[in-house]
């Protein structure tokens, strides 16, 4: 019976990130909210990937952006919380990813530091404005000590990502120009410090990359029609917090890839990290 509902679990958790990366959003709800929490997930690391793709890839359901915020939130610090309790780091170094992502804007931080500030105050390290920066770079240690090469990649573009937001472009240049196989998102923020910076030619190019890694995603595309209208400024016109990665050609190989390892060789490590 065990090994039923592992199989059980692993297919729907395997369908919800299929579905996810397909765009399709509430089917990848619907496939995840097959899995009974109190009944499946007896497997500790099926539990821990469980609530950090519920997270991370924001399915949960909400009836206002605000709650939808807080329930991406709670799965992701309870992801942390039980992989530091049972001592799993690397599910720990992907529940700290995930935070620094949700409060990489200044807005979004005041937002949890008002709402979840218990949470926030368990963590060794002042709840200040460089508090997003300080949970991607204790991600980017954990990740390091595996040597994983495509967390250690994402943890980058995560701090990437909080540079930007704070208006810090060249050292978000800086820090992205050490992944060595970036991703569209990678591209994407690239793209917007170097348009930032005034180097609107580059900032073509870095866009014009991150569209063709991922054609359909609308957001990158929206930023090259705006650069090649020699637009000097970006505005995002969809929230940071609700606006995961979609169809990467990349991504989606080695997502694959990590199921089918996940399936054969019984969970562990093998699970799918979602990139940026």
């Amino acid at each position: 019976a065990l090994r039923l509902d592992y199989a059980f679990t692993e297919f729907f958790l395997v369908s919800s990130i299929y579905y996810y990366y397909l765009q399709q959003r509430q089917e990848a709800i619907t496939s995840i909210d097959n899995i009974q929490e109190d009944e499946a997930l007896s497997d500790t690391n099926q539990l821990l990937y469980y609530h950090y793709l519920k997270g991370s890839a924001s399915l949960v359901a909400a009836n206002t952006p605000e709650e939808r915020k807080l329930r991406e939130f709670d799965e992701l610090y309870f992801t942390w919380r039980t992989a530091v309790k049972s001592k799993h780091p690397y599910f720990e170094g992907n529940g700290m990813q995930g935070l620094a992502n949700l409060m990489a804007a200044p807005s979004n931080f005041e937002f949890f530091k008002t709402r979840r500030t218990h949470a926030l105050d368990q963590f060794d390290f002042p709840v200040d404005s460089l508090f997003p920066l300080r949970l991607a770079q204790l991600a980017l240690e954990k990740f390091r000590e595996y040597n994983d090469l495509y967390q250690i990649a994402g943890a980058y573009v995560s701090i990437g990502k909080y540079l930007n937001a704070h208006g810090r472009y060249q050292e978000a240049l800086n820090v992205l120009n050490q992944i060595q196989n970036k991703t569209g998102m990678g591209f994407y923020l690239a793209a917007l410090a170097e348009n930032s910076l005034g180097n609107n030619i580059r900032a073509q190019e870095y866009a014009q990359t991150a569209v063709q890694m991922e054609p359909m995603n609308m957001q990158y595309i929206l930023l090259l029609n705006q650069l090649q209208g020699n637009t000097r400024q970006y505005r995002q016109t969809s929230q940071q917090y609700g606006n995961p990665a979609s169809m990467m050609n990349c991504c989606y190989s080695i997502m694959l890839l990590n199921c089918m390892m996940s399936c054969c060789c019984g969970g562990g490590y093998h699970y799918p990290i979602l990139c940026c």
